[in-house]
């Protein structure tokens, strides 16, 4: 349950997502798994459906900060751009 984690422990996970988005596009511009992003939170956390709120948050603080988009791509989507790397 997401309310069991603190805000700052939440802000903290938002931010943990933007900076493996940004050095993982930025190293080799191939789409994260959405696997590891999980990875990552449940490293810091195991409340239920914090991924998915941690991944909302990241998507709407990479718009406002950045003018990014932060999308999940589709299997097929994802094979056409090179992430079967």
């Amino acid at each position: 349950m997401i309310t069991r984690v603190s805000e700052e422990e939440r802000d903290a996970l938002v931010a943990e997502v933007m900076r493996l988005m940004l050095f993982s596009q930025y190293r080799d511009g191939a789409p994260v798994p959405r696997a590891d992003i999980s990875k990552l939170v449940s490293s810091h956390s195991q409340a239920r459906g914090l991924t998915s709120w941690i991944v909302a948050q990241a998507q709407v603080r990479f718009m406002g900060v950045f003018g990014y988009e932060m999308k999940e791509l589709s299997k097929t989507a994802a094979r056409k751009t090179g992430a079967a790397r």
